[in-house]
């Protein structure tokens, strides 16, 4: 049943997994004599320091409630030592709950507290193959109260040297070689209706420089080890060069991050040329494609230096293509180039893509 409508279908299946959730079993236990309050569905009312609503009595894990892990129960038991012993480390939880712009008092390790910041831990999922995940998925980072623009790069297992290594005599060896797609604009855009399948490591990353990460996604092997990785980007606000930055051991799975991560960059690419191209159109003869006259005076105009303006009309205009070119010729070719990221014409594409004018063009185009 979802929502108020209700749909029925009827699946043949040779074993059901239920997940129903834990629930803290705190009945017989006395608890009712010492004063501390019970929540209707067995959990114990706490404090932002654990304790209970009896003096002195604290609790951690299961009995407190949600999110009821052993990574975060043994993080509580150690919250509510430190708390017995007026010893209390405020670093990390203050660093964890700026993050994503969200109020954490420090050391607070209750439910309230680790539910409200999706950064506070990572969760990882025993299944087979594994799933993990830590921060926003891309759908919550672009709601209240992130209201993050957001982009995704994703890392396909059998991209990576050992994914392929261990894809050998299935039915995904060779599929990294083929052609695929993630989405309209992406710089991995392929064959018509090819999509991503398999195993894969996901960012989600915010569009605007310098492209923080605030979501790491894993399915597949060794992603509840992976995570881990991810939860440091995420925790210590770390952006796409962090990962490009760093030279992964092979062969391990690492490399998926990097893999991302370049996925990423395309997408942004490929927004960063969409923009520039909405900017020329605004300057060429007011048809919806450009030729290489209207790109050089306005590549000129925009302020490209000769070298710039020539490499980006050789990507645009081969001699046996000298034509116009409309909106996806123009990014794919474009893409093929060195990223507009390095150079001073995506910032004249950004300063530029706001406008009312600009805003009616790139809509009329797509």
């Amino acid at each position: 049943q979802t929502g108020t409508a209700e749909v029925r279908e009827e699946l043949e299946a040779d074993l059901v997994l239920t997940a129903t959730g834990r629930k803290a079993v705190t009945d017989g236990l006395g608890l009712d004599a010492l004063g501390i309050e019970i929540r209707p569905n067995g959990d114990l009312a706490v404090s932002t320091s654990l304790m209970t609503s009896a003096k002195g009595v604290y609790a951690a894990g299961d009995v407190i409630g949600a999110p009821q892990l052993a990574s975060t129960g043994i993080e509580q038991a150690e919250s509510v030592i430190d708390a017995m012993l007026g010893r209390r480390d405020v670093g990390a939880a203050e660093d964890a709950s700026r993050l994503l712009d969200m109020p954490v008092a420090a050391a607070d390790c209750s439910p309230a507290a680790l539910l409200s910041n999706a950064a506070r831990y990572p969760i990882g999922i025993w299944t087979m193959p594994e799933l993990a995940f830590v921060g926003l998925t891309a759908a919550a980072a672009r709601a209240p109260p992130h209201n993050l623009d957001v982009v995704e790069g994703v890392g396909r297992y059998s991209e990576s040297i050992r994914g392929h290594v261990h894809t050998v005599g299935s039915e995904r060896e060779g599929e990294y070689l083929a052609p695929f797609m993630r989405g309209p604009g992406s710089a991995a855009a392929g064959a018509a209706g090819e999509q991503l399948t398999g195993p894969a490591l996901k960012l989600v990353v915010e569009r605007a420089a310098p492209h923080r990460i605030v979501g790491v996604h894993a399915f597949g092997e060794d992603a509840c080890e992976l995570i881990h990785f991810g939860t440091t980007l995420v925790q210590g606000g770390k952006d796409l060069s962090d990962i490009t930055a760093v030279c992964f051991a092979a062969v391990t799975y690492h490399e998926l991050f990097k893999l991302a991560a370049r996925d990423a960059i395309g997408t942004l690419q490929c927004d960063a040329w969409r923009r520039i191209y909405t900017r020329l159109l605004q300057m060429g003869d007011g048809d919806a494609s450009l030729s290489s006259d209207e790109v050089q005076r306005g590549l000129e105009r925009m302020g490209a230096d000769a070298e710039t303006v020539d490499d980006i009309l050789q990507s645009l205009f081969s001699k046996k293509n000298r034509g116009a070119v409309d909106i996806e010729q123009f990014v794919k070719r474009a893409s093929r180039m060195r990223s507009p990221m390095q150079l001073d014409l995506m910032a004249a594409g950004d300063a530029n893509a706001s406008t009312d004018a600009d805003a009616e063009v790139y809509n009329r185009l797509n």
